[in-house]
């Protein structure tokens, strides 16, 4: 998933999950600070992603011809802001709205590694242990309104929509 920078709009973080289902959920980014990441010029845009997992990502997203533009330790990442794809931040809670990191990159050593995905790690801390133990420690309060059936509530324009089927 691209998450479009908000300092540059043709910078791009790319995003791996494994619970699809929690994208309108997200808050925050993880990455690891020790990991070195690339900035790749890629498809006319500029991507982030772990440099030890750039020829997985651009294989699967068919890319063949890039560029590094450069290389960095994930640390450099820290506080940047980003866009939230599905612009839900108007259906978060006003204080949560007022929250300086959210929408930002965090720092998480133990949650981040390059063994598969892109390096970046999606942070929803309403629907995950770890995810809540990183935005905790960054004081960004976790958020979830999916209601006991699976739905979305109270959620703009997702309200209703199921979150996950089996």
């Amino acid at each position: 998933l691209k998450f479009q920078s908000k300092e540059d709009p043709t910078k791009f973080y790319l995003v791996w999950t494994t619970t699809p289902w929690t994208i309108p959920l997200n808050l925050a980014i993880m990455v690891n600070p020790d990991l070195t990441y690339v900035e790749v010029s890629a498809d006319g845009e500029k991507w982030i992603i772990a440099e030890n997992l750039l020829g997985s990502v651009l294989g699967k997203a068919k890319i063949t011809n890039h560029k590094i533009i450069r290389k960095f330790k994930g640390s450099e990442l820290e506080g940047k802001k980003y866009l939230h794809p599905l612009q839900v931040q108007q259906y978060l809670p006003t204080q949560l709205q007022k929250n300086p990191k959210l929408f930002s990159v965090l720092l998480s050593k133990e949650f981040v590694d390059d063994c598969a995905g892109t390096g970046l790690v999606h942070c929803a801390p309403g629907c995950g242990p770890e995810d809540y133990e990183v935005a905790y420690r960054n004081g960004i309060t976790p958020f979830n309104c999916v209601d006991e059936s699976g739905h979305f509530e109270d959620f703009g324009s997702f309200s209703g929509f199921k979150a996950k089927t089996d």
